[in-house]
């Protein structure tokens, strides 16, 4: 026999001793003394390495036990609504769940308040309502907001108490959605925590203003709010911007304490009380008297680019040389001071782009047109083990030298490699190419840029 017709049937002799060890088979006295001198004679060759047991937690079978367990037990917080007459419990939980995802229920639970006594945590009307999802979301159990209000008070509930991770779930959903008028209404209602949510829906109502003026919701926007959405390049007269402040200044009369002492125009009477004011009629005209707008609010409205028409209903509400100097440029005596308001940046930036979940090409681009979608391994990589035999040589021709004695009986070793390999397809390359074709799955996003 050549020698590695030797090595073959010493490694075919040493497998089947592994299987017949494996399967338990008896074998004969005879035979176990021939047995034990290949054994002898293979000793020599490597073991194989011991396999490799790889063990993943599914925490979501975990938990969800918990949750239906979640009010009994020890170390148990209640939250609690609290009424005029009663205390009502909305939900229970373990402290330990608590303190891994609100970084404000672990100082609660963790100090001298009461919360850590008692173990019963007060809770405002608009988190009652939402709290038994916030529970659901913290045991890992799925939610589901019914509507986009439901969505957004469990965001302001993550934000209040710090549930980070609640609340970059709710942020991804509420970018991903088209707002409409009501959306970008209960926004500013509820959602003045973010300033990113505000700048976006100010960017909504920037291109149809008289939806949030002429709303129920405006009188009660504060003031950094409504002086920087006046600000903005609006496609609206400024005669309606002004009957919009005067409306924002009768639910608001403690904003106007930088008028700077302002008196009214001669023949002119200011109101002592400020709920006395007179209402703009449905002509847009004043009563028989009025109150010095504000400055800040006044700088915000642009007088000088009314028709002179316009300008006399303001009258009451502009200092006599505001009045007179906006008279001139509306007579076309004098020019204007600012440029006009059609004339600024837009901050309009809310876009929506259809892309793709899986390979992130977008529908409208000219490049992906036609171009088919990602190609995927649905099946996890893993890595091999296997040994490869190779030859070693002492010298430097590595046999290549026909006459060297040492390349002809080079030294045999065994050598243990690994591979990756993909169970699906069984493909030995890491970055090989998917063996399944994903087809194109359009999403579309909205983008608010709050710059």
């Amino acid at each position: 026999l050549k020698e590695s017709d030797i090595d073959r049937t010493k490694t075919r002799l040493s497998d089947t001793l592994l299987r017949m060890a494996a399967t338990f088979v008896p074998i004969p006295l005879g035979d176990l003394l021939l047995w034990d001198r290949l054994a002898t004679s293979l000793g020599s060759l490597p073991q194989p390495p011991p396999p490799i047991f790889k063990l993943e937690a599914n925490l979501n079978e975990v938990f969800a036990p918990l949750h239906a367990e979640r009010s009994s037990g020890a170390d148990i917080v209640q939250f609690v609504q609290a009424d005029a007459d009663s205390r009502a419990v909305v939900e229970s939980a373990h402290a330990f769940v608590c303190n891994m995802h609100s970084s404000v229920l672990k100082a609660m639970l963790s100090s001298v308040f009461k919360e850590a006594q008692g173990r019963q945590i007060d809770l405002k009307e608009d988190a009652a309502r939402v709290w038994p999802s916030v529970i659901r979301f913290m045991y890992g159990l799925e939610v589901q907001a019914q509507s986009f209000a439901d969505l957004l008070a469990l965001l302001k509930t993550a934000d209040y108490y710090g549930i980070d991770h609640l609340k970059s779930h709710c942020t991804r959903q509420l970018l991903t959605t088209k707002w409409t008028e009501t959306d970008s209404l209960a926004v500013l209602s509820d959602g003045s925590f973010d300033p990113f949510l505000l700048a976006r829906a100010l960017s909504f109502f920037e291109q149809q203003p008289k939806s949030l003026l002429n709303s129920e919701q405006w009188p009660l926007l504060p003031k950094a709010t409504v002086e920087h959405f006046l600000g903005r390049k609006l496609a609206i007269e400024e005669k309606l911007l002004f009957d919009a402040a005067v409306r924002w200044l009768e639910k608001n009369p403690g904003d106007e304490s930088d008028s700077g002492g302002a008196e009214a125009a001669p023949g002119e009477v200011a109101a002592a009380n400020p709920a006395k004011r007179p209402r703009l009629d449905d002509a847009g005209s004043s009563g028989g008297g009025g109150r010095i707008m504000p400055k800040w609010l006044r700088d915000l409205i642009l007088f000088e680019r009314m028709s002179a028409k316009d300008l006399k209903l303001c009258k009451a509400h502009l200092p006599l040389e505001e009045y007179a100097a906006a008279l001139e440029v509306a007579a076309g005596s004098s020019g204007p001071s600012f440029p006009a308001r059609s004339e600024r940046e837009s901050t309009v930036s809310s876009r929506s782009i259809t892309k793709c979940k899986n390979c992130g090409r977008q529908k409208d681009d000219q490049d992906a047109v036609g171009v088919k979608c990602n190609r995927v391994h649905p099946q996890k990589l893993r890595t091999e083990t296997y040994r490869e035999q190779v030859l070693s040589y002492t010298c430097g021709h590595k046999g290549r030298c026909p006459t060297c004695p040492r390349c002809k009986k080079p030294e045999q070793m065994w050598k243990t490699k690994t591979i990756q390999v993909y169970d699906c397809c069984k493909q030995h390359y890491q970055f090989a190419q998917g063996c399944k074709q994903l087809e194109h799955d359009w999403e579309q996003l909205w983008i608010a840029d709050c710059m």
